[in-house]
């Protein structure tokens, strides 16, 4: 609500890769990404996003 009364704004961008993920091999993206600096973490989310195995962790936000 504090943003509301600062006059700012927020942007939200939602795109849907689901179709460009299903039309290729999981395994030979996975391979070439591990060719590029992508971090472990990363390259292990979308292995597991591949496999339909990704655990989703939240966390609280903090209180000004």
């Amino acid at each position: 609500m504090e943003m509301l009364s600062c006059n700012s704004y927020v942007v939200v961008i939602a795109l849907d890769f689901s179709k460009a993920f299903d039309s290729i091999r999981h395994s030979t993206l996975l391979h070439k990404m591990a060719s590029t600096n992508i971090p472990d973490e990363v390259y292990n989310w979308l292995g597991d996003l591949f496999s339909n195995t990704v655990t989703v962790q939240s966390s609280k936000a903090r209180e000004s």
